[in-house]
């Protein structure tokens, strides 16, 4: 059942299914900014993040870094 996926996988990786779902949608965060192509906002209506607040949220507890923080890392390595 459901309780035992999630005590299995937790046991696999050390982490939740939800902790690595939002991991994932981080790391496709951090792909569409390095892209410039979508705007914040759009990222996470792109990612079904709940709005922009919760988007930035995660994203800074699962990179460590606010997205702007991040595209302007991603900016200043393009540059050099």
């Amino acid at each position: 059942g459901k309780t035992r996926l999630c005590t299995l996988f937790k046991e696999q990786t050390g982490k939740s299914i939800y902790q690595t779902y939002e991991k994932m949608k981080a790391d496709e965060a951090k792909k569409l900014i390095s892209e410039k192509e979508l705007s914040y906002t759009q990222i996470a209506e792109k990612l079904s993040f709940g709005s922009i607040h919760y988007f930035s949220k995660i994203f800074k507890i699962k990179t460590g870094m606010s997205p702007r923080e991040y595209d302007r890392s991603v900016s200043s390595t393009l540059l050099i």
